[in-house]
């Protein structure tokens, strides 16, 4: 399988034949020259990424069934020389389908330009300078520097190793970290996924570090040839889900009821029944009853939520992540960066010699000592500033020969050092000074002393940092051989601030009701104080740590993840654990992430969350990049996402229940009239006219009670709102019929035709809130704006001579206007009646 291409053919030549190959070298790169060459030949490093095309997006709008429908209804009426119906049904359509590309082409530009933040960067070495690029822009031949965390981003000969284990899963399905060396491939493998020199593409890197050639890219990578198995099936939200469910019920129901109106229309008019007129009727009646502005308002909510939240941070991958988003009721995150700074201090040493332990520990860095200074956070950063200047200068007298980086299930990073003419070589490890103290050598009392010095500096929210080293003479062939009586030099500790908007973000979350649970590897010390001084908990029995919930039985913690607010020293798995645990438990779990170890928690939770400078793994796993690490960017996302979705099913409700009243009284009043009892093309204006206000919802206010929790099933609600107060207009129409049924056909059709669109208008500013109407927040500028639009559009095309015959209106008198006024004055007090009790009664059940 897959034999003769340039991975096989890669892993049984040397390194040097690799690397005189792809001409090449190894410790400088490819130039400038080189790589704009191979640009050329090659192209970008891409997998079939599909283009963005305005003309694809306007095709999908204006050929949805619906549409298509109405299409075909629109040439037909034109066949029959029913010019006037076949017109405003091809504007109205073509108004839908251009709203909706409008808002769709906009959405998917905003995304395409966030995308920036998004980049996948990858570390190189060109013109003999160690860089970091985009993914995308690599070609074969480039010098890659792979460190735990990273996505391959080609297909890789690998020419040094240091402990190095791929996660090969993406591609193999093996879940099993996979040890990689460089050594050439002698023995013939039955696939190529068995070489243990090659990297492939896509997948990640779990320990030790690596510097590669790069074989393949794009297409030419295994991952390229195999790319249609690669790509999971897109997962329906749970919006996207309602939505489906309900327009399933309203075809049935829609279609149903005209059917049934049809039916008994021909057995009581018999002959003298209109079918060619009915037909035409019943059709635009079903335009009317079907809300086919919705994927515009869904469309158009989302895409204002992604612009917002862009502005305060947060970037949003796809359209839908916005209502995962607003349906959190857990956020699980580490304190470090989200209710912390993040910018670490050296606060407190506890050694013999000062100078010595910073300088040790700054040599044990995980960062080369010339980019040290460019730090501005974490354990390297604050060394770095504490370290004085010719303790910086010695510091480049010193080369790293090996390390291993920080890992959770080892507790520390090694670093094997040589310094310039000398023979000796120093091991120097850092870590949890549990860990680091139980392989150096000293007296039990000792040792006891050290750990209460940590226990109380973790009192204060402090993190604390051990160091040890010892002189090694000769090669070493692995380092746990050696990693054991080292010499004991301190403890440093280091204090991280809290966020100045920490306790703003964790009280709008109890507002939101939205649960707070901090996952942290910390000691119980520190996660402690943090947490107290964020008022999220006020004593150390909230705390759990990783080593009690491992000793407890399932349903032990079932209960300890519903109560416990903090878990200290907690590891990966656990993690892991706690999510599923809480969504087992129905709750829709938020999880912000940033490094290797989260990635398995990133991908089991509903939302996942990571930052910009978050490993490569934690970026692909994620559904939303914060572009600032902080807790109140958060809950504010979750605020909007709420927003959004109060207002989608605000327009649903809202045009539901309208539309519900019409259709049953214009359907039902057919039994009772010798003709229709609103026109087709009086229906489609109704329809038009009343959509740009009912679509505006999108940008309404929204109380903050309605956002406090979200309901797990709207269906239920939005079904038994649009009957009750479906029936509620229904009634005031036939009230409206039995009143204006003795003016005549022409008066009837413009008194109905205004009063339909009043009535919607009116209720709109009925149903957007649960609460009396004075009493909650103003409408917004465009929904208020346009609502008074639509209600002088529509009384003033009764008036104006040219609408007024195309429309087939008629002027209404004084008297009539007046009786239309006081029958919509009784409709809304009815519809806040009724609203209110509704309300009121579920409140109590």
């Amino acid at each position: 399988m897959y034999k003769n291409n340039i991975q096989d053919k890669c892993s049984k030549l040397e390194t040097q034949q690799v690397i005189n190959e792809f001409k090449t070298n190894s410790q400088t790169g490819l130039t400038d020259a080189e790589i704009k060459i191979r640009l050329q030949a090659f192209g970008l490093n891409k997998l079939g990424e599909k283009n963005f095309f305005w003309f694809a997006i306007l095709f999908k709008q204006l050929i949805n069934p619906f549409n298509v429908l109405f299409f075909i209804i629109s040439a037909f009426s034109f066949l029959v020389h029913e010019f006037q119906n076949g017109a405003v049904i091809l504007i109205c359509v073509l108004i839908n389908a251009l709203s909706g590309f409008y808002q769709e082409y906009r959405a998917a530009l905003n995304l395409e330009s966030l995308k920036m933040y998004l980049a996948h960067m990858v570390t190189i070495l060109r013109n003999g300078q160690e860089l970091e690029i985009d993914a995308t822009q690599i070609v074969p031949g480039d010098i890659i520097l792979l460190v735990p965390g990273d996505i391959l981003p080609a297909d890789i000969r690998l020419i040094q190793t240091e402990n190095f284990t791929l996660d090969e899963s993406a591609l193999t399905g093996e879940s099993n970290p996979v040890k990689k060396d460089s050594g050439v491939i002698k023995i013939e493998q039955p696939t190529i996924f068995l070489a243990t020199n090659i990297g492939f593409a896509g997948t990640s890197v779990l320990s030790g570090k690596s510097k590669g050639i790069v074989i393949a890219t794009g297409k030419q990578t295994m991952m390229g040839s195999i790319y249609g198995l690669t790509i999971g099936s897109l997962q329906k939200s749970y919006l996207a889900k309602q939505l489906s469910q309900l327009s399933f019920m309203l075809f049935f129901l829609v279609f149903g009821t005209l059917a049934l109106t049809f039916i008994i229309n021909f057995f009581l008019k018999g002959e003298s029944f209109p079918l060619f007129n009915f037909f035409i009727f019943s059709t635009a009646l079903a335009i009317t009853a079907i809300p086919e502005a919705l994927p515009v308002v869904v469309t158009f909510a989302l895409s204002k939520g992604v612009n917002i939240l862009a502005q305060k941070k947060v970037i949003i991958k796809r359209l839908s992540a916005i209502e995962d988003l607003g349906r959190i009721d857990i956020l699980c995150t580490d304190k470090t960066g989200t209710l912390t700074e993040n910018i670490l201090a050296v606060a407190n040493i506890n050694a013999q010699n000062t100078a010595e332990i910073i300088f040790n520990a700054a040599l044990a860095s995980e960062t080369s000592f010339k980019n040290l200074e460019k730090l501005t956070k974490g354990f390297d950063s604050a060394l770095w500033n504490y370290l004085k200047e010719d303790q910086k200068k010695e510091l480049e007298y010193y080369k790293k020969v090996k390390e291993i980086p920080f890992e959770s299930s080892r507790k520390r990073n090694t670093v094997l050092l040589k310094k310039q003419d000398s023979s000796s070589q120093i091991l120097i490890t850092r870590g949890m000074p549990e860990e680091v103290l139980n392989r150096s050598t000293f007296d039990a009392h000792k040792k006891q002393e050290y750990l209460s010095w940590a226990q109380q500096e973790g009192t204060l929210g402090r993190r604390v940092l051990a160091i040890a080293k010892k002189e090694i003479v000769g090669d070493i062939s692995s380092f746990e051989e050696v990693e054991t009586n080292f010499m004991f030099i301190g403890i440093i500790s280091f204090s991280d601030p809290l966020k100045k908007t920490a306790l703003e973000a964790i009280k709008k979350s109890k507002v939101l009701g939205v649960g707070i649970k901090i996952l942290s590897g910390d000691s119980k010390e520190v996660c402690f104080t943090v947490a107290q001084q964020a008022a999220l908990i006020t004593s150390q029995q909230e705390i759990l740590t990783g080593y009690a919930f491992a000793s407890m039985d399932e349903s032990q913690k079932k209960q300890a993840v519903d109560s416990c607010t903090v878990f200290a020293r907690i590891d990966p798995e656990q993690k892991f654990e706690i999510i599923q645990l809480l969504q087992e438990k129905g709750y829709y779990v938020g999880y912000v992430g940033d490094g290797i170890n989260d990635a398995p928690a990133l991908k089991v939770a509903n939302v996942a969350l990571a930052v910009p400078n978050a490993t490569d793994i934690a970026r692909e796993a994620a559904d939303i990049i914060l572009i600032k690490k902080s807790l109140l960017a958060i809950i504010n996302g979750i605020e909007e996402g709420r927003t959004i979705i109060a207002n989608i099913f605000k327009y649903i409700k809202t045009t539901l229940s309208a539309s519900f009243g019409n259709f049953f009284s214009l359907a039902f009043s057919t039994f009772f009239l010798h003709y229709l009892p609103m026109l087709p093309i009086q229906l489609l204006m109704v329809n038009l006219i009343s959509d740009f206000p009912m679509i505006a919802i999108s940008t309404d206010n929204v109380d903050s009670f309605e956002i406090k929790k979200l309901k797990k099933n709207y269906l239920k609600e939005l079904i038994l709102v649009a009957l009750l107060f479906g029936s509620v207009s229904s009634i005031f129409d036939f009230i409206f019929l039995g009143l204006f049924k003795g003016y005549g056909q022409k008066t009837l059709h413009t008194g109905w035709f205004i009063f339909s669109i009043l009535t919607e208008l009116v209720f709109i500013f009925s149903i957007r809130t649960n609460g009396i109407f004075y009493k909650t927040k103003r409408p917004s500028f465009w929904l208020a704006f346009l609502a008074f639009f639509a209600a002088c559009l529509s009384i003033s095309l009764a008036y104006i001579k040219k609408f007024e015959s195309f429309f087939q209106l008629v002027p209404l008198t004084l008297y009539q206007l007046s009786l239309l006024a006081i029958l919509l004055i009784f409709y809304f007090t009815t519809t806040e009646i009724v609203k209110n009790y509704y309300y009121s009664e579920k409140l109590n059940v």
